[in-house]
This record gives C-alpha cells, sequence and structure tokens, in this order.
C-alpha cells in the first residue's frame, strides 16, 4: 500500500514483549533457522501417487517487533516445503528475502513499525535497497504458482518470486505491469488458467480488479469505485462474475499519518456486496446492501442463471478490532438473486471455523465438497487454537469431523486429488499441525473419503513449525 505523504516516525517507538502478545509466544513463536533434511520421519505408509510438494506460507519475524505486532499482518514471511517422491518426505524452510527484511538484516534489528502502527523508516537505515514504504512487504500470507512461477504474497504488497529451493529470486511486478501489488488471494481459473486478483490501496483508486493471462501477463487492470480505502482481503470469481463484500475496515488515513492505528471498525457504516461480469467494467458493478458483517475467506462460489451463490466465513467483524466482543466466524451462504438486485443469506453450520478450501478444479464452478478447521471453543479461533477440521458435502447436506488429539492444533485443510481421477471424493487432505504439548509439528494425510478415520501417514517434521496462513500442493 501507499500513503499520500510518509507517516512521521512517533516520538517513542518502543520494542514489542512477545509476553504480552500471543501471536510471538507458544504455537506462533517464531524459529530462527533454516534447514533442510533430506529423509523426514513418516509414520504409516505415504501413497505412492503423492508426489509433489506442499508448500505454506506464514508470518515469522526474524527481529523483535517494534511499534506493534498484528497476526496475520505483520511477520516476515517463512514457506515451509514438504516434498513427497515415491513414498518418502523432505523438509525445507526459508525466509522470503525481501527488501525490507534485507535491510534489516543488515541493521541487525527491526526498522519497519507494524502493519497497524506504519512509520517510515530514515533512507540511512534502510539504505538504497530497503522497502521505501512504510508498510513493509512481508510477503508472508500465501504461496501460489501460476504461469511457471511461485510467489509468496501478502496483501497490498509486489509478489516475491522464489525458485525450486525457495531461495528468493525478487521482486515479481509482472514486467512492470503490476506495480501496486495484488492481495494475498488471487483466484487461478481451473480451465482457462487466468489468474484473478484485487489490490487494496489508502489512495484513489482504493480497489482494482486485474487478470494475468495463463502466459504471465497482466490483461487487464480495472479500477473499482469506492468511496473510502476498505480492507478486502479477498474474493470470489465464478465463470461469469466477479464478487466481493466490501466492509466497514475502514484504513484511516489521518491516523496514519500520526503514526496511530491504521484500520478501524465503522459500527453503522453497513456492508454491501459487489457483484460486476467477469469480463465487465468497474462501472458495472452493482451494488446490493446487506446486514454488517466483516469477510476474510471465501469457500467459493458459482453462477446459476440469475444467481450467483457464494460461500464464506461470516463475521460480525475482524478479530483485532474486536474490542474483547464475542465474534465466532461461521459458514454461510448468500445467494444473490441479481434480476431482484438481493441477497438472502443463511446459516450452514454453527461450528466456529476458518481457513475453508475446496478442490481447486473446482473454483469458480459449482462445488459439492468444502473443508475447514474448526474449533470446539469459538474464543479459541481468534488465536487460531483450533481442535478438528471439517469435510462438508454440500449436496447430501451433511458434514464429517475429523478431530485431533487434546493439545494438537491443526490449520488449513489442503485437497490434493489423486492422480487422473476427477471426483471431489477421490483424493488426500493435507493439514499441518502443531503439538503444544510436545512442542513439534507434523504434516497429516488424511483419506478424503474416508475423512473422520485415522490419518493414512503422518509426516513428523523436524522442527517445530510455527502456526501459520496459507498454503498449497504443487505436483510434480
Amino acid at each position: 500500500m501507499r500513503m499520500s505523504q510518509p507517516a512521521p516516525q512517533p516520538p517513542v517507538i518502543g520494542l514489542v514483549d512477545p509476553a504480552g502478545n500471543p501471536f510471538l509466544q507458544d504455537q506462533f513463536a517464531p524459529v530462527d533457522e533454516e534447514i533442510d533434511v533430506a529423509d523426514v520421519r513418516v509414520e504409516g505408509r505415504l501413497p505412492e501417487e503423492l508426489n509433489g510438494s506442499y508448500l505454506r506460507n506464514g508470518p515469522n519475524p526474524q527481529f523483535r517487533p517494534i511499534g506493534s505486532y498484528t497476526h496475520p499482518f505483520d511477520g516476515d514471511g517463512m514457506v515451509h516445503m514438504v516434498t513427497f517422491d515415491e513414498g518418502r518426505a523432505s523438509y525445507r524452510n526459508r525466509w522470503v528475502l525481501t527488501r525490507g527484511l534485507a535491510a534489516e538484516r543488515r541493521a541487525g534489528r527491526a526498522l519497519y513499525g507494524g502493519m497497524l502502527t506504519p512509520f517510515m523508516p530514515d533512507a540511512a537505515s534502510i539504505g538504497p535497497d530497503g522497502d521505501a514504504n512504510p508498510f513493509k512487504n512481508v510477503a508472508n500470507t500465501n504461496v501460489v504458482r501460476h504461469a511457471g512461477r511461485t510467489l509468496a504474497l501478502c496483501d497490498g504488497g509486489v509478489p516475491y518470486e522464489l525458485g525450486p529451493d525457495l531461495s528468493t529470486i525478487g521482486e515479481y511486478d509482472f514486467n512492470g505491469d503490476l506495480p501496486g501489488g495484488m492481495t494475498a488471494h488471487p483466484k487461478i481459473d481451473p480451465v482457462w488458467d487466468e489468474l484473478f486478483f484485487l489490490r487494496y490501496d489508502v489512495v484513489p483508486p482504493y480497489l482494482v480488479y486485474g487478470v494475468v493471462g495463463p502466459k504471465g501477463r497482466v490483461t487487464r487492470i480495472e479500477p473499482v469505485d469506492m468511496p473510502e480505502p476498505t480492507l478486502v482481503h479477498d474474493f470470489v470469481v465464478t465463470e461469469e462474475h466477479v464478487v466481493l463484500f466490501d466492509c466497514p475496515a475502514v484504513f484511516d488515513s489521518e491516523a496514519m499519518q500520526r503514526g496511530e492505528q491504521a484500520l478501524r471498525w465503522h459500527e453503522g457504516r453497513g456492508t454491501r456486496i459487489g457483484v460486476m461480469p467477469r469480463e465487465g467494467t468497474g462501472d458495472e458493478m452493482l451494488w446490493i446492501p446487506v446486514d454488517e458483517c466483516f469477510v476474510m475467506h471465501f469457500l467459493n462460489g458459482y453462477t446459476e442463471n440469475d444467481t450467483v451463490v457464494v460461500d464464506y466465513v461470516h463475521r460480525t467483524r475482524p478479530d483485532m478490532l474486536s474490542g474483547g466482543r464475542s465474534d465466532t466466524p461461521r459458514l454461510h451462504r448468500c445467494v444473490i438473486d441479481l434480476s431482484r438486485r438481493s441477497a438472502h443469506d443463511e446459516l450452514i453450520d454453527h461450528r466456529a471455523v476458518e481457513f475453508p478450501r475446496i478442490d481447486d478444479r473446482r473454483a469458480g464452478l459449482r462445488h459439492r465438497v468444502g473443508y475447514a478447521a474448526a474449533a470446539t471453543d469459538p474464543f479459541g479461533v481468534a488465536e487460531g487454537i483450533f481442535d478438528s477440521v471439517v469435510r462438508y458435502d454440500f449436496e447430501a447436506g451433511s458434514s464429517s469431523e475429523h478431530r485431533f488429539q487434546p493439545g494438537v492444533i491443526p490449520g488449513e485443510p489442503v485437497f490434493v486429488p489423486r492422480p487422473d481421477r476427477y471426483s471431489e471424493h477421490d483424493g488426500w487432505v493435507l493439514v499441518m499441525t502443531y503439538d503444544t504439548q510436545r512442542h513439534t509439528s507434523d504434516l497429516v494425510v488424511l483419506d478424503a473419503a474416508r475423512f473422520a478415520s485415522a490419518p493414512v501417514a503422518v509426516v513428523h517434521l523436524p522442527v517445530r513449525v510455527p502456526m501459520g496462513l496459507h498454503g498449497n500442493w504443487f505436483p510434480a
């Protein structure tokens, strides 16, 4: 993100106290080394058809933060890779060496404030190649592959390209056609191999929609008219439409100038759903007002005749702005009637869930199966304390649950299809877990068709992996 004027450095910049921040402790505590292990211990038997790499990104600050630390928006990106090859597994982790992190390594300390308390470091500290922006590009949220390139992403920053060994190649702005970056949840069309993205900003245009073609060239940049800068972390692209939720999580640029908290919840402003034709322009966006809510993640969406069906995680407001209020994220379905310009919303599951996923071959198409991480204690979700993963069968109207042992925290479930099979039931689900008692991490392999059963295999990772964010499977 950019700012109209640099945020001045506040009079006193204090170090963040890890003991007072839950996202710097326990399952979130950062690790301090990069390692490679060629042969990792496996319990059970890995399927021989499971050949490829699972990559997962997440915050892992190399230096003690200053100003503030707000998970998941702060913390240097670290990508963890588990590679499967004919029944064996190997592990590797690497920091994403961003310009900001390179400057901090030279200085031997943190230079940039947190996302909610940004300020511009002095030029002498960051040097000529540092991140010349008060918002440090941490590249810590997602890792995707498109047009032969592996990209580490965060909201509002230019992607960072990674090599096959996770080494950082550098910023990748699509040959200059993407100077402002993109958000961390681009959508890849499973039929046409196009990549769709959003970019939100604190200066106009506040929101941009774009498309990258299958050969990796930006083919469209479309500004979307927004009255103020809001947090739009995720969205949906169907065969015919683009859908986003404009929620009252608003960036306050004047507060940024003063070095104060940048994101605020505007109670009473309301939420609206925006729907535009996939090949349309920002002027064709249809806005539908709905009850006030916040959406961080979508499961999927699809178009049927004059309706668009969207499955998403519904919140009353973002965790970091909840002010201690109970905010249980639950799976909802919103059916948008384009002819009547109305939306009907219904609750799908009472469980507290997050990190919703599908078989990515159904992205933008009608889906039958979905997955999510779930928590028995809804108050634990704000601190990432899940205890199970859920599999939904939307056609049958049923769900099944795989519950982990007490003290084992699962992350985002990622579906891997069995090669040359096309059923959403036929494959495996990968779940990275953290054991709070042993302080160890595993990658659990579940059979998607026998989801509640014992794991097919458990890869015992050689180091603790902090609870992180999003990952994807890349076939060999």
